[in-house]
């Protein structure tokens, strides 16, 4: 906690006694000119007169000050009260979100031309809205909630959709808060919600995954929305909020009632804070608990909220209709319903005597059956995920070759927004493909790599990230069958660079790029000379590793912040966010590695339509913001960086075996 306090008025008495202690300033000001009696007894009586007043202005200061500071005291115990730290579910995925990186970077300061909120107020989730029928009603909710997000996501996929593609992304407009995914493939109502719930950044989200839900989000002015978000404000534990009551729901007068079986859409959640606060894991949101419908998915995430710590409500008007069904998979046994039950019984209470609060405890006992449904194909053991910005001619290969490898999932982050029919062409084509995971491409607007791999990392189901640029051209999949062996081989190994990697073991610092002048590895420059004993793959530890491809596990990635946003703006080349990453891993006792991918290599000088080398101004931009960049490692990891974290790195290269010629490369 900072308590700041205004010190103006005694700056310029403190300053002068110094310099007259110090003997700078010669004469004090306070003291009298010689030869001067009756002045100097005056002055004396102002001076004594002053200093009273200081001690009086001084006591009362210090009052205020230790006033604030117990008024702080006091306040953060409130709020400690009103959300306490309640843990996990015994059977919650360990691993959960981080809205901030834990190392976050200092001092820095970028002005940047385009606006971006990297974490959103609201957001509006949307499964197959209809362009034709839909563009009216989301253009109100834009004009209702200026800076929402909107995501979108539309399975089974033709080149015929083109017209609604480019549809949608001129209704959103110039918006660079709005997601479209695609796919050629079928999933699941339960699979679409779970994957919206991992498109978006928004703090609190609207889940509207029919025509009914967009209805009545749109109707009176917004009205139902409006009053969700209300109640998230008076009720700090509430984490789900759906349109329907259920069976069991009695109608209160303001429309919430605590209930443990809601009905269906709209549902709102208030997802970052669930997400910290360990209701979520980011592997999947366990939405196919019941059963495959709205009010189903509705009633899974009220058992994950209840089960987690957290409360779920229905806020429905009368007209709005109850729920039948019910649904008792979304509890572990009937106990934990039964406590659920009596949670959600006195919290009613508690608001009918009060109106407006509603109290709030640990669900101590509570199990939750999170059931995984296996309609979104098997979990992969590899999700693809690829930086895209107008490259045309390198879709086609990237979309087959990436899919060559069964269990693995291909996810494209295209950020030009454009070539919808070549991308769904190249996605729905089974020519040389063995997975039967749905692939995936998400037209972004323009938010450039760091946020484009954040968020595709949620988006993807698999525990392996490899994240690769859209000119990079695997020969085969190899190198996706020795990253695995690596992991494998490796528990602490969080990461692996398959381009070139650094050793910081120099002594001075190259000034066109503010970094140390050590050893590199890689391609045409010095070669990896160890390898892992137990896979004799060609590998060594490395301080930093450069992109593209990065292989990362996913679980580790979230749980430590995931890449730093801080490092670019959006829309432009956040050279440098993989050194960070790098160094990260190591400040957190993790490892990261270096090894040979065999990639084809563009020619020397080789520059496509988009990139950071495709002219001589975007250059520049890129060697300024890497300068900008490696000097905030030092900032960052102050006496850390880069001595200590390479002599980690060069220990663990003692424990490899040598080369000699037997590794595979």
């Amino acid at each position: 906690m900072l308590v700041v306090v205004n010190a103006a008025a005694t700056t310029t008495t403190t300053s002068s006694w110094r310099a007259h202690q110090n003997g700078l300033g010669g004469q004090h000001p306070l003291t009298p000119p010689p030869r001067q009696p009756e002045r100097r007894r005056r002055r004396l009586g102002l001076v004594f007169s002053s200093k009273v007043g200081s001690l009086r202005a001084s006591a009362l200061l210090l009052v205020v000050v230790v006033v604030a500071y117990i008024s702080a005291i006091l306040s953060t115990f409130a709020a400690a009260a009103a959300t306490p730290n309640c843990p996990a579910p015994k059977n919650s995925p360990q691993v959960f979100y981080r809205e901030e990186s834990p190392n976050p970077t200092v001092g820095v300061k970028r002005k940047c031309r385009r606006g971006y909120t990297e974490t959103p107020a609201l957001s509006f989730l949307l499964y197959r809205p209809s362009y034709q029928r839909d563009a009216p009603r989301v253009q109100e909710l834009l004009k209702s909630f200026p800076g929402a997000e909107f995501c979108m996501l539309f399975d089974n996929t033709t080149v015929e959709d083109a017209p609604e593609n480019k549809g949608w992304l001129k209704a959103l407009g110039g918006s660079h808060m709005r997601f479209l995914a695609y796919t050629p493939s079928t999933i699941s109502l339960t699979a679409a919600a779970d994957r919206l719930l991992r498109l978006t950044n928004a703090k609190q989200s609207i889940l509207l995954l029919d025509e009914k839900a967009l209805d009545r989000a749109v109707a009176s002015d917004s009205a139902w929305v409006r009053g969700a978000l209300e109640r998230f404000e008076k009720h700090p534990r509430l984490g789900v909020i759906s349109g329907k009551r259920g069976p069991a729901a009695s109608q209160h007068a303001n429309g919430l009632v605590f209930e443990t079986q809601p009905g269906g859409g709209p549902i709102a959640l208030r997802l970052v804070d669930m997400l910290i606060g360990n209701a979520f894991g980011h592997v999947r949101y366990c939405t196919a608990s019941c059963e495959t419908s709205v009010g189903g998915i509705s009633r899974a995430l009220a058992g994950r909220a209840w089960s987690s710590g957290w409360q779920a409500a229905s806020y429905a008007k009368a007209r709005m209709g109850v729920s039948k069904e019910k649904c008792t998979a979304a509890f572990g046994d009937k106990a934990s319903q039964k406590r659920a039950e009596e949670l959600a019984r006195k919290a009613n209470e508690a608001m009918a005597a009060k109106s407006d609060t509603s109290p709030f405890q640990c669900a101590a006992g509570i199990a939750n059956r999170c059931k995984v449904g296996a309609d979104d194909g098997d979990l992969p053991i590899a999700t693809f995920v690829v930086q895209y910005f107008r490259r045309p001619d390198r879709i086609g290969y990237v979309s087959t070759r990436l899919r060559e490898m069964a269990k693995t999932e291909l996810i494209i982050n295209n950020d030009s927004s454009g070539d919808f029919p070549t991308f769904i062409r190249s996605l729905a084509s089974t020519k040389k493909v063995q997975t039967n995971v749905p692939s995936w491409v998400i037209f972004s607007p323009d938010i450039h790599e760091i946020r484009g791999y954040n968020r595709v990392s949620r988006f993807g189901n698999a525990p392996v990230i490899m994240a690769l640029q859209d000119d990079d051209k695997p020969r085969n999949s190899d190198w996706v069958r020795k990253a695995l062996s690596l992991l494998k081989a490796k528990p602490k190994l969080g990461m692996i660079g398959g381009l070139r990697g650094r050793m910081d073991t120099g002594r001075s610092k190259d000034k066109t790029t503010n970094q140390n002048m050590g050893q590199k590895f890689g391609p045409n420059f010095k070669p990896i000379n160890t390898v892992e004993p137990s896979s004799g793959i060609v590998f060594m530890y490395a301080y930093k590793v450069n992109a593209a491809p990065l292989i990362y596990r996913r679980n580790m990635f979230l749980s430590l912040g995931m890449f730093n946003g801080n490092f670019s703006c959006v829309g432009e080349a956040g050279i440098g966010f993989d050194f960070e990453y790098s160094l990260r891993l190591w400040k957190h006792n993790y490892e990261v590695g270096l090894y040979y991918t065999n990639f084809i290599r563009p020619r020397p000088g080789a520059r496509g339509k988009g990139g950071t080398r495709s002219s001589n101004s975007a250059w520049n931009r890129r060697r300024r913001n890497e300068n900008f960049n490696n000097g905030q490692l030092y900032a960052m990891y102050r006496g850390w960086h880069h001595a200590v974290g390479t002599r980690m790195a060069v220990q663990l290269n003692k424990g490899l075996r040598s080369r000699g010629g037997r590794g595979r490369r």
